[in-house]
Order: C-alpha cells, then structure tokens, then sequence
C-alpha cells in the first residue's frame, strides 16, 4: 500500500507541476549532473558526453510521459491499486482493462 501512496503523490505533484505552468520550466535550472541523474533514474539514454542544452532537450521530450502521464505507464494491478486508494469504485467487468482504468 504504501508503494501506491507514494506513486499517487508522484502522480499529483506531476500534474500540478504541469498544470501550474511549470511542467516546461522545472528542470531549466537544473545542474548538468542533475539532468543526467534525472535521466538515469528514468533509464532513458543519452549521449554521453553531452552538453547541458542536448541533455535538458532529451529531459523536456521524456517530461510528460515520465512525470506528467506517469500512470498511463503503470500496469492493471497499480493502476487498480491507485483508483481503490482513492476511493474509486471499480466496475468488475473492467477493472483487468487497462485502457479503462487509465480513462
């Protein structure tokens, strides 16, 4: 349960992040190394060596699908998981379809 705690205030801080205007900026003041760790942490390459605009570039293309849309990413199981800690009823017909949850 706590893994999906911790995945729903990843969820909700994305999004506000994204909502507020911010979602494009967040990282703009990052240090080289941070791009490269944010980068790391999401398992997405990146040319190395590189400069710090390439490295913000590779950031921006993966920031919405990484932190904004994160949970489309997640699977039927978490996805299931995140709806019944909030509270939301899951038709039983569809609760193994991803597509549905994610809507």
């Amino acid at each position: 349960m706590k893994l999906s705690k911790v995945l729903l205030v990843a969820a909700f801080a994305g999004e506000a992040v994204a909502s507020w205007g911010f979602g494009k900026n967040a990282y703009n003041k990052w240090h080289e190394t941070e791009l490269e760790r944010w980068l790391s942490d999401h398992d997405i390459p990146y040319p190395k060596p590189a400069d710090r605009k390439d490295l913000e570039k590779i950031v921006q293309d993966n920031w919405q699908t990484r932190v904004v849309d994160s949970y489309k990413n997640w699977d039927a199981p978490q996805l299931q998981n995140y709806l019944s800690d909030t509270g939301r009823e899951l038709d039983h017909k569809q609760k193994d379809n991803k597509s549905w949850l994610v809507e």
